[in-house]
């Protein structure tokens, strides 16, 4: 398909959800009118940049029973970082709907605070094959390398970047870092300093954290919504279910990134896939 056709597409998405959050405010507003909800569930969406955290919220928003805040969205968020914790509040406390979601990207790493400020708080941690998410920075930036040369050298210029980084982790990529790594290699870092936050962080340890693999959500995604669901006590509809597109995930050859450091991002994400798997397990006995 050319690009204008893709351009077409793209415009009729654009339409056909504008209409749908259109159709499903008006919704809201007439079922909600007569005051607020009981209760209210914050929750919040984590993870890499460009790990798919878009579709998981595209996916949430289908449902009427959610109010979701996209990081594009100037009332919550300038240039991508989340606005103060006094205008979210504002957000939520204005709110009709009983599930409230939003991203923190940026702040991943303060996702155990966050939820410690609402009663019944959940969180979701995306991520992604290092290939996919490195492909995609670099198609979208391609001479980006996310600062890694400058973390290297003074953790504090990589600002949001190496929020929350462990001493661990920057010796492990400083032992990993050479002058002349090539882009993929950059990125690839930079994937490993946000996907350990999971693990550092231990939000592996928390009940209100589920970490999601993005793939699964795009090949399983009637059992994986359904289970995403059923973890924020939201219930799966139709169209949650039908959203997820099979065409996101299958485009994984390898990229030219360093050896070493190919090692380290693989042993990463064998371990995210071996968190997913164990609690996809017990959620199926």
């Amino acid at each position: 398909m050319n690009s204008t056709g893709q351009d077409d597409i793209g415009t009729i998405r654009r339409i056909k959800r504008a209409i749908f959050l259109r159709r499903k405010s008006l919704g809201q507003t007439l079922r909600y009118s007569r005051g607020q909800p009981e209760a209210k569930r914050i929750v919040y969406v984590a993870g890499c940049q460009r790990s798919g955290t878009n579709l998981v919220l595209n996916m949430l928003e289908q449902s009427d029973l959610t109010d979701v805040y996209h990081e594009t969205d100037s009332r919550s968020f300038d240039t991508y970082a989340l606005r103060p914790e006094s205008v979210i509040d504002a957000l939520i406390a204005k709110s009709r709907p009983p599930f409230f979601v939003i991203k923190c990207l940026l702040e991943s790493d303060r996702l155990t605070e966050f939820l410690d400020r609402f009663e019944d708080a959940r969180g979701l941690f995306v991520y992604r094959h290092f290939n996919d998410v490195v492909r995609s920075i670099v198609a979208s930036w391609p001479n980006g390398r996310n600062r890694i040369d400058q973390i290297v050298a003074n953790p504090a210029d990589g600002k949001w970047r190496t929020d929350g980084i462990s001493e661990g982790t920057l010796a492990r990529v400083r032992a990993l870092y050479r002058p002349d790594l090539n882009n993929f290699s950059a990125n690839a870092l930079f994937w490993f300093i946000r996907n350990s936050l999971f693990f550092e962080k231990q939000f592996d340890r928390d009940p209100r954290v589920m970490l999601l693999r993005f793939d699964n959500l795009v090949d399983e995604n009637a059992a994986t919504v359904r289970r995403i669901a059923g973890f924020l006590d939201l219930p799966a509809t139709p169209r949650m279910i039908a959203l997820p597109n099979r065409g996101r995930v299958r485009k994984r050859q390898e990229l030219d990134i360093d050896p070493a450091i190919r090692e380290a991002c693989t042993a990463l994400l064998d371990r995210l896939d071996a968190e997913w798997q164990a609690k996809t397990d017990l959620t199926l006995t």
